[in-house]
């Protein structure tokens, strides 16, 4: 008899969803401190799916979508 597997296909994320917001979670933090706005906001977006009541990732959606914006404005001025 065939057996469920514990981790997705696709990029190896624990199969458990608030597992899953932890790690995407994680990585949009260090995107952003990367400077890596663009992958953070997808991380977190991909977060919000798997959680959208989580506070936390509401949270940080907004500011990675500010600090977006503020960076196309000062890209629009230049």
């Amino acid at each position: 008899m065939a057996q469920l597997a514990t981790r997705t296909p696709a990029g190896g994320l624990p199969a458990s969803g608030s597992d899953r917001v932890k790690v995407m979670l994680k990585a949009a933090s260090e995107d952003e401190l990367r400077g890596n706005l663009q992958s953070a906001e997808t991380n977190l977006r991909l977060a919000l799916a798997f959680a959208p009541s989580e506070p936390l990732v509401k949270q940080s959606l907004e500011r990675v979508l500010t600090a977006r914006e503020l960076q196309r404005r000062k890209a629009a001025v230049r």
